[in-house]
């Protein structure tokens, strides 16, 4: 027989240093140290440690603060999320307004350019309606100008919810080709 395992079954520790309470012939438990040896990561009488759990096991306590912060951290997440989508939402629409506010500027001025070659109102009306299809046409006589105004509702979630009218005004000589 080996020595570390007469020395084990004898109750004595690695070295031939004998454990405190065994009894002479008896197995010790398999990491079992007694009183008199010192463990690292566990605390002695009076000395607390830090990152120690309730339960003394080392590590514990950071290991469960760690838990406890990355769940905060989903609650924060959770909560902010739908405040982020409404307002990449609201810019996005922005912007679509934003491109239906060219698209109306477009087509005042090609109505605009309709009348002042003479065509009736309701040609430049039709000119109007192909580019945005919701416009409504006014059109006024300012000396030698034909000046076309355009207005229509958005079109664009939100914003046509709270009935934003979109309007542009165009103006071209008049007689012109």
């Amino acid at each position: 027989m080996t020595r570390p395992a007469a020395a084990r079954r004898e109750g004595a520790l690695p070295g031939g240093v004998p454990r405190e309470g065994a009894l002479p012939g008896s197995v010790p438990r398999e990491g079992a140290l007694p009183a008199s040896v010192p463990r690292e990561g566990v605390p002695r009488e009076g000395v607390p440690l830090e990152g120690v759990g309730q339960a003394g096991v080392p590590g514990e306590g950071v290991r469960r603060e760690g838990l406890r912060q990355a769940g905060a951290v989903t609650a924060e997440l959770a909560a902010v999320l739908p405040a982020v989508v409404l307002l990449l939402g609201l810019c996005l629409g922005a912007v679509q307004v934003a491109g239906q506010q060219v698209r109306l500027t477009d087509a005042a001025a090609d109505s605009a350019r309709a009348l002042a070659r003479g065509e009736s109102h309701d040609e430049a009306a039709q000119i109007a309606r192909q580019l945005v299809a919701t416009a409504t046409l006014r059109a006024e006589a300012n000396g030698q100008f034909i000046c076309a105004w355009l207005s229509a509702p958005s079109g664009i979630g939100p914003f046509a919810a709270f009935g934003l009218t979109l309007e542009s005004r165009s103006c071209a000589l008049a007689g012109g080709l």
